[in-house]
């Protein structure tokens, strides 16, 4: 939808209709996707830099919640430092940053290191998540990059879940 917007084949209002009956689809999927009393922990959700819409992230979130996992979804545009205080502040295992790389490839390495000194305490785990993330090297094996969030499913499904695949 991105790419037909850009390239002048639709109005953005369309990107904005499509956008908002996403994130209601996953909002309405929330409740329906947790086990009552069943928690692994707690995972923060965000877009990653230069994603301008945090539906991907809420997707991720929605993963996170069926693995288990209570979650928060961030918005988009937040810096490094905001996403780490969050993942302290809630204490959470995992970050998971979702979306369309696109010019902001250059700058993730930092970005992730940003976040990965700030969660030094809960020592949160960074998944960066989606088709055209860069692998991010020279970083510690907290940092995993995953091609889609049936490859995050399968990242946070419970051991005993992983093994019955």
């Amino acid at each position: 939808m991105k790419q037909a917007c850009g390239a002048g084949r639709c109005e953005t209002f369309h990107l904005h209709i499509a956008v908002n009956s996403l994130i209601e689809v996953a909002a309405r999927q929330r409740p329906t996707l947790r086990v009552p009393g069943s928690t692994r922990g707690r995972i923060v959700a965000a877009p990653l830099p230069g994603e301008s819409y945090d539906v991907l992230a809420r997707f991720s979130s929605l993963v996170g919640i069926e693995s288990g996992f209570d979650s928060y979804v961030l918005g988009a545009g937040l810096p490094p430092h905001s996403v780490s205080r969050a993942a302290e502040d809630l204490g959470v295992a995992w970050v998971l940053l979702a979306g369309d790389v696109g010019e902001g490839a250059s700058g993730l390495h930092e970005y992730v290191e940003c976040i990965l000194a700030g969660t030094e305490r809960s020592r949160a785990r960074v998944v960066c998540i989606g088709s055209n993330v860069p692998r991010v090297e020279g970083l510690s094996e907290d940092v995993l990059a995953v091609g889609d969030l049936g490859e995050t499913e399968s990242l946070l499904a419970p051991v005993a879940l992983r093994i019955a695949r």
